[in-house]
């Protein structure tokens, strides 16, 4: 568990800051304060921590001004403003990590996945930078792709086999259909149409009540899933001549 503490004088940002780090299941939120010299004096009664989350703009010493003695108390420390700004002033002051406000849960988990590093075991599906990024079990690499390059994801067995426009063979990850849909879906590309099978809508060539064409591939529809499929189909229009009134 990693330990962690919040300066903040604003009781607003403070609230909102403190409910999105005790909702991070590795962050144990140990204090939070509105100065940093009463955060300095509980880190001096009470031991380090391993992060410190502190406001640039704070009264009395500000977070530029304090970072020097906040840094000797915690493995990481982590700038967080209203003003992208101050961001060259945070690296002047050697603090690599800046967050702008209000923080929200994707921020703290690229943080967290920068610091501890991601488990691609356990999560191979990443975005970054715009791009997903399916981590090969096999190779031990990451095949970077933009969403609107994945054609379709289609389970076999415990394995899911991702076909991206321009390659030969798909990159072959340890994931399921279900799994991959809820980061695949909001892109409002895909839509898992059956257990084993997520389909880019721009790449279906034929749509059917009970099935979808990919190029020469067709993929039934589920029971389970044909109420979504209708309701997306009657909403998606591409304009492609893919059979869609």
């Amino acid at each position: 568990m990693i330990r962690a503490i919040a300066i903040e004088d604003d009781p607003l940002a403070l609230t909102q800051l403190e409910d999105r780090l005790r909702a991070v299941p590795d962050i144990e939120l140990v204090a939070s304060f509105s100065k940093t010299a009463d955060a300095l004096k509980f880190l001096r009664e009470n031991g380090d921590v391993d992060l410190i989350f502190c406001d640039i703009e704070l009264p009395e010493v500000s977070g530029l001004e304090a970072a020097r003695w906040l840094k000797k108390h915690c493995t990481h420390l982590v700038f967080v403003t209203g003003h992208s700004n101050y961001a060259l002033d945070a690296f002047g002051a050697f603090v690599p990590y800046f967050i702008v406000k209000p923080i929200t849960a994707a921020d703290l988990q690229d943080l967290m996945e920068e610091l501890l590093g991601a488990d691609p075991e356990q999560h191979p599906i990443r975005l970054k930078f715009g791009k997903l990024l399916f981590y090969d079990g096999g190779t031990k690499t990451y095949t970077p792709a933009l969403p609107h390059e994945v054609v379709k994801l289609i389970q076999e067995g415990n394995y899911l086999n991702v076909h991206i426009r321009g390659r030969d063979a798909p990159v072959v990850i340890r994931y399921t259909a279900t799994e991959a849909a809820s980061l695949m879906e909001p892109f409002g590309l895909f839509l898992q149409v059956n257990r084993g099978a997520i389909v880019n809508l721009d790449d279906v060539t034929q749509f059917e009540p009970d099935l979808v064409h990919v190029g020469s591939k067709s993929y039934s529809v589920g029971i389970t899933y044909k109420e979504a499929y209708q309701q997306f189909v009657k909403r998606y229009q591409v304009g492609k001549g893919n059979g869609i009134p």
